[in-house]
């Protein structure tokens, strides 16, 4: 066993025993080794798993790359943080929504952009500002959740409209918005739901907030959810 030096230190004074500082290293939490790999620092830039860094790129979206998908994943490719604004790509299930959206971020988060982003579904994100009403010590405030989502250079949010909702929640969500807005910081989404169907959801407040954020794209075409997501 490796002793530190200080501890050695505390064990030739007679402050601990060898047991006591075998019992105290044993107790220490134990840190995750660094990884110098590319996947590993996408990973810690954009908040997506490790396995999708590896597979939901543009280059592996070739399998899909026809119709109307083929079109929105070069509007993907083209775009850039210097756009005033991001997509909200509308569609079935399945047609490549979320993998075209990970692979933007993966994209900017690469060097030379390095850009940091954030994906989370909807519903977690309300989750989250629900969770801010609990006053408990430790919980999450919602200035601290706002801070949160408000502050990416890429915000990504999957699944609109799948989320139950409130009022409140849908205030505070616009008011999100409004906050990246704002910041000039971009926000893509994704949504089952045709445009209709989200007017029909949604007041005109976040409706209206909706589109100067975001350029609403159509996929359509067969779901390819058996084989990739």
């Amino acid at each position: 066993m490796t002793i530190e030096p200080g501890t050695l230190s505390r064990i030739l004074r007679g402050e601990l025993t060898p047991e006591e500082a075998a019992r105290a290293d044993r107790a220490k939490p134990q840190v995750e080794p660094e990884r110098d790999d590319g996947a590993w620092w996408i990973h810690q830039r954009t908040s997506l798993r490790i396995s999708d860094v590896e597979e939901r790129t543009f280059a592996k979206f070739h399998d899909r790359d026809i119709g109307s998908a083929a079109a929105v994943k070069r509007k993907l490719e083209a775009w850039t943080p210097t756009m005033p604004h991001g997509y909200l790509l509308c569609g079935p299930v399945g047609t490549g929504k979320s993998h075209l959206t990970k692979a933007l971020l993966i994209k900017w988060a690469t060097p030379p952009h390095k850009l940091r982003s954030l994906f989370v579904s909807v519903a977690d994100l309300m989750d989250e500002l629900r969770g801010s009403f609990d006053t408990s010590p430790g919980a999450p405030t919602l200035l601290g959740v706002m801070e949160r989502f408000s502050t990416p250079d890429i915000l990504a949010l999957d699944d609109l409209g799948a989320e139950k909702t409130t009022e409140w929640v849908q205030e505070k969500f616009r008011s999100l918005l409004d906050r990246r807005l704002a910041l000039g910081l971009a926000t893509f989404l994704t949504t089952n739901l045709s445009a209709e169907e989200l007017s029909r959801r949604y007041d005109t407040r976040i409706l209206d907030r909706l589109k100067e954020v975001a350029v609403f794209l159509r996929l359509d075409g067969t779901s390819y959810r058996g084989r990739r997501d």
